[in-house]
């Protein structure tokens, strides 16, 4: 008996390590192969664990479970196994359908499983989960003893958006470490609150804790996003004093896309220098700043550069160099990185780089091509609807961008912000005013208007275009904040329709609530000046403009003010203002003095109009018409 028992013994022990074997080199398919032989010896059973546990750590979470449904030997070490494998494979939801299994069959979580869980809560986005496991965590007492526990507590608050709550776990956990307070810190930075990532790191260090290179990794993100070139500076100088950046390509390549997001492409080229980087990572992501920062040409170059090195460009590079085509309408350098990511095999694999494809065909103004990569796409979501409607809207093609809302409704998707600001527009352009008015019900049923001030603004703007503007000043009241863009299109409407005094008690309007003006504001007010036939306030605010300096004068607002010493009459001062301006700002004025000669038949000041205008490089030959109609 005792022989057999040693046999088993032996048995086991050899096949566990068979398994250990297995996982260490991720061979799946050899674990398959002892997974048959244990069934044809009938062992399955007494190595329950180690195969369950293999098939857990070598990306087959799901057989994992098949086991553990199929066999009864169910304790707490075999489910947290299971949750811990689906987290691996990034299946977030099925390893908490897989807890909820376990707490059904009445099997008590332990302080592992309960780590586990929260980070399949943080991937999934399920806060109130994570939150009544926090209730239970707190209520058995774990935290105080339990250091993982803290850290996965602050991780998933912190992926979730939840920072204050991230804090708070924080700062009660006696037992913070570099794992949570980086875990802060890397929620502030992705959410983009990089002083409060900067103060954490402050305060981390006057703990006595050490930043490890995942916390100057998050640091520089922080930096980047900030656009704080100072700050990231300091923390690569802390880098280098730790020697951290020869060994740690992460790090490098985190300190080459703050640079570039902070527009210092030098210091960001040197670093891919000196350290010969081969990771696309890096060099994605100084693409990526060239085109932040407007820079197509160079972000094209660079491109051409890595692929000299052989360094095979990624779903994150194409989608960048496809941005810098379409910014700068290079549209035959488009339809090559087209080609390249036909021939790697990418073409309908991923949604975001099909909408980048689409997107660039349409800024280049290639909208058919645009329509045939978008025919040709596996599937099509709102972000690619919207991209073609915006395309047909910008061409002036309203017809096209209208079929495009009604198609893209009648597939079942749901218009975005994106989507109703580009139908706004075309209904504005077109006079539909029924339309306009159905989709400002979707909008406010959608609950869009709360935290989009784009939206707001397109919405204003077509009630003024439709000569809507009581509608229009009632969306101006709604708007969560009122912007000189939003108040300066509600002014060109009250303009537009000689409301003088409407116009200038929105000017009023902004003037009280701090809102700068801006030269498109300068021009809307003039011209409601002048279409009211008010001189004098007309030029006192002309010469205020003058005066304050707050905006810069241009050749329309010279227009603006001879059209309204034109409509009053008094050529004599809309003469003399004409020889005032410099001669570079003409291009509106001689026109505009001419129309008004016609008005008062001077045909003297009309002639002298004329034949400065002739001296232009864009002489308008509908001035010989109305010179003829003079005379």
């Amino acid at each position: 008996m005792e022989n057999t028992a040693g046999r088993a013994r032996h048995a086991y022990h050899y096949e566990e390590a068979l398994f250990r074997t297995c996982i260490r080199t991720k061979d799946l398919s050899r674990g398959f192969k002892f997974h048959a032989n244990l069934l044809r010896k009938g062992l399955v059973e007494k190595c329950f664990y180690p195969l369950l546990t293999m098939y857990a750590k070598c990306g087959a979470p799901m057989k994992a479970n098949d086991l553990l449904q199929d066999l009864c030997v169910r304790d707490i070490v075999s489910w947290t196994e299971v949750i811990a494998g689906f987290n691996r494979q990034g299946q977030a939801e099925e390893a908490l359908r897989c807890y909820d299994q376990m707490c059904h069959q009445g099997i008590s979580p332990n302080a592992m499983t309960f780590s586990s869980v929260l980070k399949a809560c943080g991937a999934a986005g399920a806060i109130d989960m994570g939150e009544q496991i926090h209730d239970e965590i707190s209520r058995q007492g774990l935290l105080e003893c339990d250091a993982v526990l803290g850290t996965a507590l602050v991780d998933m608050y912190a992926r979730l958006g939840a920072l204050e709550k991230a804090r708070r776990v924080l700062d009660q956990h006696p037992r913070g470490n570099i794992f949570s307070w980086t875990a802060l810190i890397a929620g502030y930075a992705h959410y983009e609150q990089g002083d409060n990532a900067f103060l954490c790191f402050q305060q981390m260090q006057n703990e006595g804790i050490s930043p490890d290179p995942m916390t100057f990794t998050c640091l520089l993100k922080a930096a980047g996003s900030m656009g704080a070139l100072d700050r990231g500076e300091q923390v690569h100088q802390d880098i280098y004093k730790q020697g951290l950046l020869w060994n740690n390509a992460t790090l490098v390549s985190a300190l080459i896309d703050m640079y570039a997001k902070c527009g210092s492409f030098k210091k960001a080229e040197d670093i891919l220098t000196t350290f010969e980087i081969q990771n696309i990572v890096a060099w994605s992501a100084l693409i990526a700043g060239y085109v932040q920062h407007g820079q197509g040409e160079e972000a094209i170059k660079l491109y051409g550069r890595m692929q000299q090195k052989c360094i095979i460009p990624n779903v994150v590079t194409f989608t960048s160099i496809l941005k810098a085509c379409g910014s700068i309408q290079a549209v035959s350098t488009g339809e090559k990185i087209h080609n390249e990511i036909v021939q790697h095999g990418l073409f309908g694999r991923d949604m975001v780089l099909g909408n980048a494809l689409v997107d660039m065909y349409i800024k280049c103004g290639a909208l058919a091509k645009a329509r045939r990569v978008f025919e040709e796409l596996p599937a099509q979501d709102v972000v690619t609807w919207s991209a073609l409607i915006a395309g047909y809207a910008e061409q002036g093609q309203d017809e096209e961008a209208l079929q495009c809302y009604d198609q893209m409704q009648a597939h079942g998707l749901s218009p975005n912000a994106v989507t109703y600001t580009c139908i706004l527009k075309v209904c504005g352009n077109t006079g539909l005013f029924g339309k306009g008015k159905q989709i400002h019900e979707q909008i406010v049923k959608s609950n869009l208007l709360a935290d989009n001030l784009q939206l707001g603004t397109a919405l204003l703007d077509f009630y003024v275009k439709c000569g809507a503007l009581a509608d229009a000043q009632e969306v101006l009241k709604c708007l969560p904040v009122q912007d000189s863009v939003a108040c300066t299109a509600l002014i060109a409407g009250y303009s537009r329709l000689g409301q003088a005094e409407n116009a200038l008690g929105c000017l009023r309007h902004m003037q009280q609530n701090g809102l700068s003006l801006t030269e498109v504001t300068s021009t809307c007010v003039l011209y409601a000046y002048s279409h009211s036939g008010l001189v004098d306030e007309g030029f006192t605010y002309f010469a205020n403009m003058v005066s304050n300096d707050k905006v810069r004068l241009n050749m329309v607002h010279y227009s603006c003010l001879i059209d309204l010493f034109g409509r009053a009459g008094d050529l004599e001062k809309a003469t003399a203002l004409a020889e005032t301006i410099p001669s570079l700002e003409h291009g509106f004025v001689w026109p505009t003095l001419l129309n008004a000669c016609q008005k008062i038949k001077d045909v003297d000041v009309a002639r002298w109009a004329f034949e400065n205008a002739m001296q232009m490089d864009n002489f308008p030959s509908a001035l010989f018409i109305s010179m003829a109609n003079m005379y």
